[in-house]
């Protein structure tokens, strides 16, 4: 089964499970502002994404009380879409395609730090320091 079968793009599910991870690890509501760090996307994206899901029902927003975020959470209908969707991407980083092997490489070659915690330019861990 496929992301696409749960009706679902690679953002959306990124989102929605950055979302559950956050609320998940604080046991409350999270703003979409802590969403745009964990995933690393901007606020207009993250805005954008998360208008989305709430239009299928799959999280609920609400005004913050400080500030100018929107706090989410997820819908029931989105837990079980997560859990559900989550399978396919696991199955998918789970399979030996060739486009899963060349992601894995160039993260090993793009995030892979020296001993000091810096990028190591050349793609390998630099352990002589």
């Amino acid at each position: 089964m496929t992301l696409r079968a749960h009706d679902l793009s690679f953002p959306l599910w990124w989102v929605l499970r950055a979302t559950a991870e956050l609320i998940y690890e604080t046991s409350d509501a999270t703003s979409q502002r802590a969403v745009c760090v964990r995933t690393d996307l901007g606020k207009a994206s993250v805005s954008y994404l998360m208008g989305v899901l709430a239009g299928r029902g799959l999280v609920d927003r609400g005004p913050e009380f400080e500030g100018d975020s929107y706090r989410m959470w997820l819908t029931k209908r989105g837990e079980t879409l997560l859990a559900q969707s989550s399978f396919a991407v696991e199955s998918a980083l789970a399979t030996d395609a060739p486009f899963v092997t060349q992601l894995r490489q160039l993260a090993d070659t793009e995030g892979s730090l020296d001993t000091e915690g810096s990028l190591d330019t050349e793609g390998s861990l630099d352990t002589e320091t």
